[in-house]
C-alpha cells in the first residue's frame, strides 16, 4: 500500500503555520493581537500561499501546488519576546516538528528567520478563510471496505467496485443501497479500478500497465502499453483512460483504441484515485478531494471529509463516493455530500 511521505519543505511550512497564537504573557498577547488576520507569502517558500492567524490560539497555513491542488495545516504557537516557537503535533500524516524563529514586524510586513531560512509575508485583508480554501464534505452513508487496504473505487452504472491491494485475489462488487458484496477472482493486485461498459480496467501491484478485465469472469482481455509504475488511479474519459503513476508522479492519457499514450503531464504533488464527472477530473491528493479542469490541468476547488484521508473517488451519476480511512480501523466506502 502507498506510504504517505511528508517532504521536509512541507514540515517547515507547517511549522510556520503555527507561529502566533499562544498567549503566555502580556507581550505575547499584544503581539498576537497585532498579528491576527490573513498573511500572504511573498518569499521564502514554494507552495505556501496564505497564513491565517486567529485569536483563539490557532493558526492555519494554506498552500497549493503548481496544478493548484490545495492543502492546509493547523498549528499551536508560543510567542515570547522576539521569538516564535512553532509546535506541530503528530498526526496520521505528519511528524512532530518544533521550530524556533526570530521575527520582525514592520508595518504590514512580517519576517521570520532562522540561520538558513528567511520568509516574508504581507498582511492581506482579502486572504481566504480556511473554510473557503478547503470546503467540508458530509458523510451521508457508509460501509466498511471489503478488505483492509485503501484502493480506488469506480461505479459501473449499477454497482461500486473496489480493488484488493495485497489482501486477496478478488475484486469486489458492492450494492450502493444494501451494501451487499460479491467478488470476482482476478490475476491483478489492483490498487486502481475503472468501469468501461461491460468490463473493468485494473492496475496491478507495481506494474506500469493496466488491464481490461471481464467483470463477470475476471478474465484479462487486453493489457496496455507501459506507462509509469504503481498506478493508483484510473479515470475513464470517452475512449481515453487517465492513469496516475505514483512512481513517476505523472499523469498519462492512454488511448484505449490505439493502445498509445497521447499525453503525459508532470505533476507537482502525489495523487491517488481519480474519477471523471461533468467534464472535470476529480482527484484524491493529500487526503483531500480536488476538482480539476483538464485543459489546462488546474484545480478549481478542494474538499475534505473531517477525520478521514480520502484515497479513492467514484461518481454514480448523482452523488460522489470515496474510499477513505482514519488513523486506525478498516477503510470505509462513503457517500459524501457537499461536492460542487
Amino acid at each position: 500500500m502507498k506510504k504517505l511521505v511528508v517532504c521536509p519543505v512541507f514540515l517547515v511550512l507547517i511549522s510556520f503555520v503555527m507561529f502566533s497564537c499562544k498567549k503566555d504573557d502580556d507581550s505575547a498577547s499584544d503581539y498576537v493581537s497585532g498579528l491576527a488576520g490573513g498573511w500572504k507569502y511573498i518569499s521564502g517558500n514554494v507552495n505556501e500561499r496564505y497564513l491565517q492567524i486567529y485569536r483563539n490560539n490557532t493558526c492555519s497555513i494554506l498552500y497549493s501546488d503548481a496544478q493548484g491542488l490545495r492543502n492546509r495545516s493547523d498549528a499551536i504557537v508560543t510567542v515570547t519576546n522576539n521569538q516564535i516557537t512553532i509546535y506541530n503535533p503528530t498526526t496520521s500524516t505528519e511528524a512532530t516538528s518544533i521550530n524556533i524563529y526570530n521575527y520582525t514586524l514592520k508595518g504590514d510586513t512580517l519576517t521570520l528567520s532562522q540561520p538558513y531560512t528567511r520568509i516574508k509575508l504581507a498582511l492581506d485583508k482579502t486572504a481566504p478563510d480556511t473554510s473557503a480554501w478547503i470546503k467540508t464534505l458530509t458523510a451521508q452513508s457508509m460501509t466498511k471496505a471489503p478488505v483492509n487496504e485503501a484502493t480506488d473505487i469506480t461505479f459501473d452504472g449499477t454497482s461500486i467496485w473496489y480493488g484488493n491491494g495485497y489482501s486477496s485475489h478478488y475484486i469486489y462488487k458492492i450494492d450502493p443501497h444494501s451494501f451487499s458484496t460479491d467478488s470476482v477472482m482476478v490475476s491483478q493486485y489492483a490498487w486502481a479500478v475503472e468501469a468501461d461498459g461491460n468490463n473493468l480496467w485494473l492496475s496491478s501491484d507495481g506494474s506500469s500497465t493496466i488491464s481490461e478485465v471481464n467483470k463477470s469472469t475476471g478474465n484479462t482481455i487486453t493489457t496496455s502499453i507501459g506507462m509509469g509504475a504503481w498506478i493508483y488511479g484510473i479515470a475513464k474519459d470517452n475512449n481515453f483512460m487517465w492513469c496516475y503513476s505514483d512512481n513517476e508522479d505523472k499523469l498519462y492519457k492512454y488511448n484505449t483504441t490505439t493502445n498509445t499514450v497521447d499525453l503525459t503531464v508532470n505533476l507537482a504533488s502525489r495523487w491517488d484515485g481519480m474519477a471523471i464527472a461533468g467534464g472535470y477530473l476529480y482527484v484524491a491528493s493529500n487526503g483531500k478531494l480536488n476538482k480539476c479542469t483538464l485543459s489546462p490541468l488546474m484545480e478549481t476547488s478542494s474538499f475534505e471529509l473531517p477525520g478521514y484521508y480520502i484515497f479513492g473517488v467514484a461518481f454514480d451519476g448523482t452523488s460522489f463516493w470515496v474510499s477513505a480511512y482514519q488513523t486506525y480501523g478498516q477503510p470505509q466506502i462513503i457517500k459524501v455530500g457537499g461536492v460542487e
